[in-house]
C-alpha cells in the first residue's frame, strides 16, 4: 500500500524524520516506510490500510510547519506526473440562512470552493448551528476564497476582518489552515516572498481571520472530528447556485 507526497518547503526533509513524525500519526501501531523520490518528494509505504486512508483523506498535514501534499500511488505514473496541487480541508461557512444549513447546500457550496467531499450534518441532513461545516478537496495553487454573497441580498464586496459586510455575505473559515500569503491568498509563501505587491494605501484582502479557531468545541461540532454527512441523491432538487470567479478581487462568489 503506497502513496506519494511532497513537502512544500525550501528546506530538504529527511525520510527517517518523516517516518518518525508522520508515521506515528498515520499508522501509530505499525508505522510507515518512506523513500526519497526527488527534492522533498517521497513514496510512503503503509502497513495498515487505515493509515493510507487517513493520509489521503484527512489533513491538511504539516511537517515542521510546512504543508505536506499527499496523493494516491498510481503505478503507471512517473514522479513528475504528480501535480501535488490540492489538499482535503474542512471549511466553516458562516451567516447562511437556516434553510441552507443542509447537506444539499453543503455539496453546492463545496463544489464552488473546490471538490465537495463530505458535510458535517445530522442523520436527517440538517446542520442547524452557528456555521455549516463542509469538507472539500481544495486547490492550493489558487487564492483562498473568503466567502460569497447571496444574490437575493444586497451585494457586498471586500469584507475583511471584523466587518459584518451586510446580511448577504457568507464568510469562510478554514480548519487547520497552513500558513499562506495575506497579499495574494495562496498557500506556500508569505508576503515578503510574494511577487504581488500592494499599492500604497491598498489593504490586504486576506488575513488571519480565515483560520478557524481550533482551541475549543463549538456547538456539537468537535474541532478534532471529521463529520459524517450524505451526498445529495440524484433525484434531489438543485439549489441553482450561480458560480463566478471570486478568488481574487472581491474574494466572493455569488449564489442565487
Amino acid at each position: 500500500m503506497h502513496a506519494v507526497g511532497k513537502i512544500l518547503s525550501e528546506r530538504l526533509a529527511h525520510p527517517d524524520v518523516i517516518c518518525l513524525s508522520l508515521g506515528c500519526v498515520w499508522c501509530p501501531i505499525k508505522g510507515i516506510d518512506c523513500k526519497e523520490a526527488g527534492d522533498n518528494k517521497f513514496v510512503f509505504t503503509f502497513f495498515q490500510e487505515s493509515g493510507k486512508r487517513k493520509a489521503l483523506d484527512d489533513g491538511p498535514w504539516m511537517f515542521d510547519k510546512d504543508l505536506v501534499v499527499v496523493e494516491d500511488f498510481v503505478p503507471s505514473r512517473r514522479m513528475e506526473d504528480y501535480v501535488f496541487n490540492s489538499v482535503p480541508i474542512w471549511v466553516r461557512v458562516f451567516n447562511l440562512p437556516l434553510g441552507m444549513m443542509t447537506a444539499e447546500a453543503a455539496e453546492e457550496i463545496g463544489d464552488i470552493i473546490g471538490q465537495y467531499v463530505d458535510a458535517d450534518t445530522n442523520a436527517d441532513g440538517s446542520a442547524i448551528g452557528k456555521y455549516l461545516r463542509v469538507k472539500v478537496r481544495m486547490r492550493i495553487d489558487k487564492p483562498l476564497m473568503r466567502g460569497f454573497t447571496l444574490e437575493e441580498e444586497e451585494r457586498v464586496d471586500g469584507a475583511g476582518e471584523g466587518e459584518e459586510a451586510g446580511s448577504g455575505w457568507c464568510r469562510f473559515e478554514y480548519e487547520f489552515l497552513p500558513d499562506f500569503c495575506y497579499t495574494c491568498g495562496i498557500i506556500g509563501h508569505c508576503e515578503k516572498d510574494c511577487a504581488t505587491k500592494l499599492k500604497k494605501g491598498e489593504k490586504a484582502q486576506f488575513g488571519r481571520w480565515l483560520k478557524a479557531d481550533m482551541g475549543y468545541k463549538r456547538n456539537n461540532q468537535d474541532s478534532e472530528g471529521w463529520g459524517k454527512g450524505g451526498r445529495r441523491g440524484s433525484g434531489s432538487k438543485s439549489l441553482g447556485f450561480n458560480r463566478s470567479n471570486g478568488r481574487s478581487g472581491s474574494g466572493s462568489d455569488s449564489l442565487s
